[in-house]
């Protein structure tokens, strides 16, 4: 496992935090964190939750191996579902996962799949037309997967119309 460390800075305070996940994505001009799996004193994490909220903090991943040596990020403003858990006295773990509709937090076949699934398409697909539903998607600039540190997210952008004509364009599918 690859801990960097995620340093946040607000107008009155700073903390660091141990991230071992953290996916970033660019939304209009700024890039901000999607998924992020991070741990900590008590306070910094309630700091990263509050940050996350309210958006009054930049954060900053220092790593060697992600792409450069630091990228800085923002808050989605849509929001995040939290999920924390007390690792020892004073230490906690936080993930944080945007309210985004077509994130895929972990990505996979099988998680694009599940998605492709759900009730926002009307498209009945199969298993075995992921993958090429999948290059068609990222043909198309629908599909984007990121990997920045630890994990890969993806995030579908298309709508049921265009999963539509993306079918068209790669039938004929087999259906057994």
């Amino acid at each position: 496992m690859n801990l960097a460390r995620l340093r946040m800075q607000g107008n009155e305070s700073s903390h660091t935090l141990w991230c071992d996940a953290l996916t970033k994505h660019r939304v209009e001009s700024d890039h901000v964190i999607l998924v992020a799996s991070v741990a900590g004193s008590g306070t910094a994490i309630k700091a990263m939750r509050a940050a996350l909220s309210t958006g009054r903090c930049t954060f900053r991943l220092d790593d060697s191996e992600a792409i450069g040596s630091y990228a800085e990020m923002g808050r989605y403003k849509g929001g995040y579902r939290f999920v924390t858990h007390k690792l020892a006295s004073d230490v906690a773990h936080l993930v944080a996962i945007a309210k985004m509709p077509g994130l895929l937090p972990v990505y996979s076949h099988e998680a694009l799949y599940q998605e492709l699934k759900c009730e926002r398409y009307t498209t009945p697909v199969l298993r075995d037309w992921v993958p090429a539903i999948e290059a068609e998607l990222k043909r198309r600039r629908l599909l984007s997967v990121a990997q920045m540190h630890g994990i890969t997210s993806g995030l579908l952008g298309a709508t049921s119309d265009d999963l539509d004509e993306c079918l068209k364009a790669i039938a004929p599918l087999s259906i057994i």
